[in-house]
């Protein structure tokens, strides 16, 4: 007997089910342990069927990217609640602390394979991410192109970030500290 069609909103809701539990076995045991056998246990399925619906392990970890991209998106722009009550230019470095699967997926390792539904995922985020560089050289708190410095902010946050989840961050300021000085260079003031 023939498989029951799906409907697209069937498929895409096992998707996102299965990139759920995909970040979560990230989170749990890092990205070397996602294999499809295991995202099948976590889903109480064959193997099989993930497979099928991603087709490879780079399919997979593209499906994932979009999805922790729009959750960067959702929490710079303090549409998830878990990050309403921290100030904007800290959100980053907050993602980073709170969702390190999510951190190490989108910025851990070179990927394969980028599809377009990523790449737009990640063009959302930037775009959230540099709203606060246009919204504050409009206001005239800053001066200079929003997108150079959303770039060297987000470069720079993203160090902090990254040197602060490996315990690189050794030679005598801590994070805190560091994103000091960055805003302060950022908004051309003195400390």
């Amino acid at each position: 007997m023939a498989r029951p069609q799906l409907t697209s909103v069937e498929i895409d809701d096992f998707r996102e089910q299965a990139c759920v539990a995909a970040l979560d076995i990230v989170t749990e045991s890092g990205v070397e342990s996602l294999t499809f056998r295991e995202l099948g246990k976590r889903l109480g399925c064959s193997y099989v069927k993930p497979h099928r619906y991603f087709g490879d392990k780079d399919r997979l970890i593209d499906a994932i990217r979009a999805l922790a991209f729009d959750r960067l998106g959702a929490y710079i722009s303090g549409d998830d609640p878990a990050s309403v009550d921290i100030p904007v230019y800290q959100r980053y470095l907050s993602f980073a602390a709170t969702q390190g699967a999510a951190f190490e997926i989108l910025f851990g390792f070179r990927q394969a394979y980028v599809s377009a539904e990523t790449k737009a995922a990640e063009d959302r985020a930037w775009k959230i991410c540099t709203r606060p560089f246009y919204e504050a050289v409009e206001r005239g708190d800053m001066s200079g192109d929003p997108e150079k410095l959303a770039h060297v902010a987000w470069v720079g946050m993203h160090g902090i970030s990254a040197l602060t989840l490996s315990g690189q961050l050794t030679h005598g300021m801590d994070e805190q500290q560091i994103l000091l000085e960055l805003q302060a260079m950022l908004f051309n003031t003195n400390q």
